[in-house]
């Protein structure tokens, strides 16, 4: 997968949608990588999405058979400023989307991806009925902090 995403990645991001042959959508999340890789124990950070619940619109939903996620890795030091991380989603849903930072210790250090089209400041629920997951192009999701 993440062979996949990168080289959609790579492609540059203008213009990515779902690949109808593939089973799911591209999220995309926009890392701070100096946010992270400024911090001395970072080896890395990746993206991961965990499915909590069916979206509001999609009540009779099943859930799918990995609820938790792992997308692309971006490894320390950083090159970018900012770099685009992205996981592919199965099923719509309600999902809590986080940047992992790994430590040098093995331990992770998570921060939480908000939704700039939630209503609830810093709600890290993100919903993903399959209506917004088709649309145009990718969602992305460009804020995080610590996770609540």
């Amino acid at each position: 997968m993440a062979m996949v995403v990168g080289s959609l990645l790579g492609s540059g991001c203008d213009g990515l949608e779902a690949n109808p042959e593939q089973d799911g959508w591209l999220l995309l999340a926009t890392l701070d990588t100096h946010h992270f890789c400024d911090m001395d124990p970072v080896v890395e950070v990746r993206v991961r999405a965990h499915w909590q619940a069916c979206a509001a619109t999609e009540p009779g939903c099943e859930p799918p058979e990995a609820t938790v996620i792992d997308g692309d890795r971006y490894t320390c030091p950083a090159t970018d400023a900012h770099y685009d991380l992205g996981v592919m989603l199965t099923r719509p849903g309600r999902y809590r989307v986080e940047a992992v930072a790994e430590l040098t210790t093995g331990q992770e250090q998570p921060e939480c991806f908000v939704d700039p089209e939630s209503e609830a400041a810093g709600d890290v629920a993100i919903e993903l009925p399959r209506t917004r997951l088709e649309g145009p192009s990718p969602v992305v999701l460009a804020e995080h902090g610590p996770c609540p």
